[in-house]
């Protein structure tokens, strides 16, 4: 009897396991805690997998009356990967919207730096309204006087005349410039025709004011022996450069008036004048006028420094990109333009980043001057040339040159036959190179 009853009950409590473990698992539960449709059919090891508390549940509760309703599931891949590209589109689209906004301001916007994800576009363009829509209170008075005028130098009005901004106690550098291809000034017309130049050429030096007495005695003995400095009383120092520019167009508009072209070269700066008044006259001259030369455009990316020798500060340039502009080292502009940036200039706050400020925010941008891409100007990072290679391809500039190698260079340029005849290089297809060969090409 007791052998049967102990049988019967292992039976049972195995009937008992198997409903447990095979049916009940696919009924529909009534507990307060699984009041919803979605568990009927699933089974109770996955409710309890999907407990709020692990890494990909999601957890909300509801309430009914008075009784509150949890609803557990598990981490829906394809439902998030369908938000992430509807927020990705969401903001590809803010970015379209906001590049139409922008052409269609009709304001200087090119100084907006998209780059960012998202601009904040009613602070910038109130930045660039701000800046570019000058007042009418001067912020920039040019009023410092002359200390060396030199008004001779134009008494003949040249084609080309040719600014210099020289250290004051460079004499050797400026010595090896009037010596190489400053002669020109100086060439009688007979001169010039056997170079194969029509108009005079003629240079200036700007300067300013040097601390030192004994250099400034030296530079007014310099300037009764050639009759070629311009200096202005104020402190030179690099930070003062763009005054310096600015003085000597103020200078050329007083002495020079009726100049075709302005050419801009720094002291360590050689110059094939010859090849560039070539060059100039192929191009045809805007009627708001032309700045020839090294063009930085917005694709390399004009990001405005703040900090080192080119960083300047918010009251100075309050926007994140400079405009597209001329290399300083040497840049060429029509004579039309110097008056109208001498005058723009001082009503804009001072920037020494001279080559941006003049050729670029006031010339380009301001006064919408064309600004014609040159091939051959120089370029701050050129490597120092061999001075047959100078020669031989053609280049209108160079930089980084040393008077030893000023010297080499105007041999070099004045007898190529002679100094570079064992040298090949192969020339440069300049509009100056397609010009002089269409000539011989019959229509």
């Amino acid at each position: 009897m007791m052998k049967k009853f102990k049988i019967r009950f292992v039976v049972i409590i195995l009937m008992i396991l198997v409903i447990i473990f095979m049916i009940l698992p696919y009924v529909c539960y009534t507990d307060t805690r699984m009041r919803t449709k979605d568990n009927c059919g699933v089974s109770r090891l996955n409710l309890i997998i999907a407990k709020p508390y692990t890494e990909n549940a999601e957890y909300s509760i509801k309430r009914v009356g008075t009784v509150e309703t949890e609803t557990y599931r598990k981490y829906d891949f394809q439902r998030e990967l369908e938000l992430e590209k509807r927020e990705r589109f969401e903001r590809r689209k803010d970015e379209l919207l906001y590049r139409l906004e922008r052409s269609k301001a009709r304001v200087f916007d090119k100084s907006i730096d998209i780059g960012e994800p998202f601009p904040a576009v009613a602070d910038e363009m109130a930045k660039v309204q701000g800046y570019y829509n000058l007042s009418d209170k001067k912020m920039t008075i040019l009023n410092s006087k002359y200390l060396i005028e030199s008004k001779s130098i134009c008494s003949e009005t040249p084609e080309l005349m040719v600014l210099v901004p020289s250290v004051p106690t460079n004499e050797n550098v400026r010595s090896a410039i009037r010596k190489t291809y400053g002669l020109i000034a100086h060439y009688t017309p007979s001169d010039l025709l056997n170079y194969g130049m029509e108009h005079p050429v003629k240079i200036a030096f700007l300067l300013g004011r040097s601390p030192n007495h004994s250099v400034e005695i030296d530079v007014i003995n310099e300037q009764e022996r050639y009759k070629d400095i311009v200096q202005v009383d104020f402190v030179d120092s690099y930070y003062n450069l763009t005054l310096k520019i600015l003085y000597g167009f103020k200078w050329v508009s007083t002495f020079c008036k009726g100049v075709k072209y302005v050419l801009k070269s720094d002291e360590d700066v050689f110059v094939n004048v010859k090849l560039l008044l070539a060059e100039l006259k192929t191009y045809r001259v805007s009627p708001r006028g032309s700045v020839f030369g090294f063009i930085h455009s917005t694709s390399f990316g004009l990001r405005v420094l703040k900090t080192g020798k080119w960083g300047v500060s918010e009251a100075e340039y309050p926007l994140r990109r400079y405009p597209p502009y001329a290399q300083g080292t040497s840049y060429t502009l029509t004579g039309d333009l110097i008056p109208k940036i001498v005058e723009t200039a001082q009503h804009l706050p001072y920037l020494h980043i001279e080559d941006a400020f003049i050729t670029g925010i006031i010339a380009g941008k301001i006064l919408g001057a064309n600004l014609e891409r040159m091939s051959g100007n120089s370029y701050w990072s050129d490597t120092i040339p061999d001075p047959c290679e100078f020669v031989k391809t053609e280049r209108v500039s160079q930089t980084n040159m040393v008077p030893s190698l000023m010297y080499k260079t105007w041999k070099a340029l004045l007898s190529p036959d002679t100094v570079c005849a064992n040298v090949t290089y192969h020339p440069r297809m300049h509009r100056y190179n397609w010009r002089i060969k269409s000539q011989f090409i019959k229509p």
